[in-house]
């Protein structure tokens, strides 16, 4: 009787801990390689979903896009700080390094209506993490 009270609190006290630490969802960085179409928009508001971009941080169509086997063509979040500052990803060069696929950071353009302001979200595979850059030579 005595172990089973012990027994019983043992495992209402792991049950607490577990669901007390627990993990949070965390998106692994995956590589990519791409060349940059040099459309290039910048993210002033923060779209549907996901928090608000940083500041400064611009919208980047890419293709083709390598990070499969087969080449896509898609567009990701490149945020404004680039651990590597003379190899940023500029029109027409290839960028290379890490994302974070579906981040959930929204991106969009802010439309300065008179009648109604308004925001049109940029669809976004992910975010660039800083550790990304280019080549010298586009």
């Amino acid at each position: 009787m005595h172990k089973i009270k012990h027994l019983k609190l043992f495992v209402t006290i792991l049950l607490f801990f577990c669901w007390f630490f627990s993990a949070t969802i965390v998106n692994a960085q995956v590589p990519f390689g791409g060349l940059s179409t040099g459309i290039i928009l910048p993210c002033t508001c923060p779209g549907l979903i996901g928090p608000p971009p940083i500041p400064g941080s611009t919208w980047q169509a890419f293709t083709p896009l390598y990070f499969t086997p087969v080449p896509l063509a898609g567009a990701m979040v490149v945020p404004p700080v680039i651990t590597f500052p003379s190899y940023t990803i500029r029109p027409a060069s290839w960028g290379l390094g890490f994302y974070v696929p579906g981040a959930g950071v929204g991106c969009g353009i802010f439309v300065p209506n008179p009648i109604l302001p308004f925001c049109i979200p940029l669809p976004n595979l992910g975010l660039i993490t800083p550790f990304a850059g280019s080549s010298l030579i586009p």
